[in-house]
């Protein structure tokens, strides 16, 4: 909080995340399994995201990642959609 970013030719004021952020945001992509991403993903299509607009994704480096771990991630991500989901 307190930068400022440059995105598509303009300084944007990077700010704490709160449920009054993503008004008037389309999309919203979000890390699976992260507690943040968990806790604001409801709030994003709440606030007026589509559903069928909301995106979580595995974090980079799947690939790379232990298959134990890789697969714990991936079960992470599906409970993180159900609970979501379940939600809205």
């Amino acid at each position: 909080a307190g930068k400022r970013l440059r995105f598509g030719g303009h300084n944007h004021a990077v700010e704490p995340l709160r449920p009054q952020a993503f008004e008037g945001i389309d999309v919203a992509l979000f890390s699976a399994g992260a507690a943040r991403s968990l806790e604001f993903a409801p709030e994003a299509v709440k606030r007026g995201v589509a559903a069928e607009r909301l995106v979580f994704a595995p974090d980079c480096g799947l690939s790379q990642t232990a298959r134990w771990a890789a697969k714990q991630k991936l079960a992470n991500l599906v409970a993180g959609v159900q609970r979501v989901r379940a939600e809205l």
